[in-house]
């Protein structure tokens, strides 16, 4: 039995992570470092309250809402009349959701500016890095540029000089079968 212990462990421990890099683990937390900062709670609550009240669920049951209010208080005569016609309460309700309202959703703005104005930062620094890094590929290209212009003259030349070598060997061995006649 301890055979097949062993066998099962060695299986797993041989082939179990195949593939995977175990040294480098990724961290929990997959946001870019630029957007690892702690959130107090007002930020977080900001954030949830304007996701939720920014959506079309929200809108839906809101109005709902409102029609169910209205509706109770008019034609239904059975249910006790708790808000009457120029709906006070409602009005009183609605004001006080929006006094809360506008402070949460432009705290969020707030947020959300400075999430833009820290990935603007970022895109910059990255621009700025990828300008010096095409600055020096271009210098490189002249030099590659210059390099190659350089070969292709001393390969003219020497392509020159072995054509006048050749003349003169020529020239040479015309002479040669002149003086000797």
């Amino acid at each position: 039995m301890s055979g097949k212990n062993t066998v099962r462990n060695a299986g797993k421990n041989d082939f179990g992570n195949v593939g995977k890099n175990n040294s480098a683990k990724k961290p929990k937390n997959h946001r870019p470092p630029w957007s690892r900062c702690r959130l107090t709670f007002g930020q977080w609550a900001a954030d949830k309250l304007t996701g939720t009240m920014g959506s079309w669920g929200f809108i839906i049951i809101f109005f709902t809402f409102l029609g169910v209010w209205i509706a109770l208080n008019i034609e239904l005569f059975f249910v006790q009349k708790w808000d009457p016609y120029p709906f006070i309460l409602l009005n009183l309700t609605l004001s006080c959701l929006a006094a809360i309202q506008a402070p949460v959703i432009l705290m969020s703005q707030n947020r959300s500016s400075e999430r833009d104005r820290m990935h603007v930062a970022k895109d910059y620094y990255i621009d700025k890095k990828a300008e010096k890094e095409i600055m020096v590929l271009q210098i490189q290209l002249l030099e590659l540029k210059e390099l190659i212009s350089k070969q292709s003259l001393e390969k003219q030349t020497k392509k020159i000089e072995n054509e006048i070598k050749t003349i003169q060997e020529e020239l040479e061995s015309v002479g040669k079968t002149l003086q000797i006649k």
